[in-house]
């Protein structure tokens, strides 16, 4: 089997640093105590927090929204089920603004032993705002339809609405008569 190429391994290591430093995803390595060992610059266009602010800290600076309960389970998780956790969490950046992001947190093992955690954050608080918009404005056809409905439905007249091909698709109970 022939060895790996040196210069082959630290052209890779760069080529994978330069990438991973190019997201706009928010990507984290902690120690076992969850101290920031490393931050890519994702974390600061999420968080407000420059790299000077993050290392040596821990994701508790941006993080801490959520209830006990929540980093009970999470810990129990990632430290000693040793299992990615998956979930929503909500966040608060450096100027105040929360935020909600889709976290990924996995142990890092090396030889049976815990080493740390990488985190990777995505801010979907766009997305969930979008999607708030999209159900009011259901809401409000649903609204409207209903309204309308009624309206046709306690016309003093008789009403027969067909669709474009002919075939009726309301009759008001005056028109039944």
């Amino acid at each position: 089997m022939s060895q790996p190429n040196p210069n082959n391994l630290i052209e890779d290591a760069y080529a994978f640093k330069l990438a991973i430093e190019s997201l706009t995803t928010h990507i984290v390595i902690t120690n076992v105590q969850g101290v920031i060992l490393y931050a890519n610059p994702g974390v600061s266009s999420t968080t407000g927090y420059s790299h000077e602010e993050l290392l040596g800290k821990t994701p508790r600076l941006w993080g801490g929204q959520m209830d006990s309960e929540f980093y009970a389970l999470f810990w129990k998780t990632i430290k000693e089920d040793r299992k990615t956790f998956k979930g929503e969490v909500k966040n608060r950046r450096k100027n105040g603004e929360d935020y909600v992001a889709l976290a990924t947190v996995s142990p890092i093992i090396i030889n049976g032993e815990l080493e740390g955690f990488i985190g990777i954050e995505e801010d979907i608080s766009e997305h969930i705002h979008r999607e708030h918009q999209l159900q009011e404005q259901a809401d409000n056809l649903a609204f409207a339809k209903a309204k309308d409905d009624a309206i046709m439905a306690n016309i003093g007249d008789g009403l027969i609405i067909t669709d474009p091909q002919g075939i009726i698709t309301f009759v008001n109970n005056q028109a039944e008569f």
